[in-house]
C-alpha cells in the first residue's frame, strides 16, 4: 500500500479515535466541579484541547496526503533525471527504541535536574535524533520553550513543577 494511502487511513483513524475520546471518554472519565470559573483550570480543558489539536492535525494529514496522491498520479515533468538516493532503513528501526530509552531517562532526570534542564536536554536530543541540524533555530527553541512553559505552569497556572537542584 502506498505511503499516501497509509497516511490517509492514519489521519482518518486518529480523527475518529480522538473524536471518541473527546466526546465520550473525557466527559465520562473526568469529574468537573461546578465551581470552577476559569475554563483553562478545568480538569477536562487540556485533555480536550489536546484531542481537538490531534483531530485538526489529522485532517491536515488527510488533506496533504490526498493532495500528494493526486500529484503523484499526474507528476510534473522533471528537467533532469537523477537516480533516487538510497535510504538506509536500519537506523529507522532503532529510533523508536532510542526515543523510549530517552523518555525513561527524562522521567528519572526530572527530580534531580528539574523540569527545565531535563526538558532542554530532551528537546535538543529528540530534535537531533530526527534530523534537525539548523542549530541557529534549535538551540534557542530548546532553551526558551521549556523555560516559557515552566513559568507559565508554575506562575500563571500555579502548578508546582520540579525545579531541580540548580534552581531550588
Amino acid at each position: 500500500m502506498a505511503k499516501t494511502q497509509k497516511n490517509i487511513y492514519l489521519g482518518v483513524g486518529l480523527a475518529v479515535v480522538f473524536g471518541i475520546i473527546l466526546f465520550f471518554v473525557i466527559p465520562r472519565a473526568i469529574v468537573v466541579p461546578g465551581n470552577i470559573k476559569i475554563i483553562s483550570l478545568r480538569p477536562d480543558f487540556w485533555p480536550g484541547t489536546l484531542c481537538v489539536a490531534i483531530i485538526v492535525i489529522s485532517f491536515f494529514l488527510v488533506l496533504v496526503s490526498y493532495y500528494e496522491k493526486q500529484v503523484s498520479k499526474n507528476p510534473p515533468e522533471r528537467l533532469t533525471s537523477s537516480p533516487p538516493i538510497p535510504v538506509t532503513k536500519s537506523f529507522e528501526i532503532v529510533k523508536p527504541l532510542v526515543v523510549i530509552i530517552g523518555l525513561i531517562a527524562y522521567y528519572y532526570a526530572l527530580e534531580p535536574l528539574g523540569i527545565i534542564i531535563s526538558s532542554i536536554l530532551a528537546l535538543f536530543g529528540l530534535a537531533l535524533l530526527y534530523g534537525e541540524r539548523k542549530f541557529s533555530t534549535l538551540i534557542p527553541l530548546a532553551i526558551l520553550l521549556p523555560i516559557i512553559l515552566y513559568f507559565f505552569f508554575s506562575k500563571v497556572a500555579n502548578i508546582p513543577l520540579p525545579a531541580g537542584f540548580f534552581f531550588s
